[in-house]
């Protein structure tokens, strides 16, 4: 008899089943500035899946933050080896990351064109 049971969460629009959805404290996450942490998720033994990019957790939306950390499976004695930690760009970020977009396109706009005599 297992005791904990997972949900389905989707990630990058594709459904994964038996994923441990646990709140993490602010001091273990590696969230930087500009992001609010999430969730911590806890990935199953047998998903090889890509855990970076969008993830979808009780219907809201948040984006992977850092790399997966995963354990040795044969220690574990859960059916779940990998954490994932996910969280939320607040709109302060998520403007700057716009800005800093146009900045580069507008340095590569004038740096390729030609220049006239």
């Amino acid at each position: 008899m297992q005791l904990l049971q997972g949900t389905d969460v989707v990630l990058n629009g594709e459904t994964v089943g038996n994923v441990l959805v646990g709140e993490p404290s602010n001091a273990a996450a590696p969230f930087g500035a500009g992001t609010v942490p999430g969730y911590v998720l806890g990935i199953p033994k047998a998903d090889a899946h890509d855990w970076t990019g969008i993830v979808e957790v009780f219907g809201r939306t948040f984006r992977t933050v850092g790399i997966p950390e995963e354990g040795i499976a044969a220690n574990i004695p859960t059916p779940w080896h990998k954490r994932v930690h996910i969280g939320q760009s607040t709109p302060d970020a998520q403007k700057q990351d716009r800005e800093s977009v146009l900045l580069v396109l507008l340095h590569y706009f004038w740096s390729t064109r030609p220049v006239r005599r």
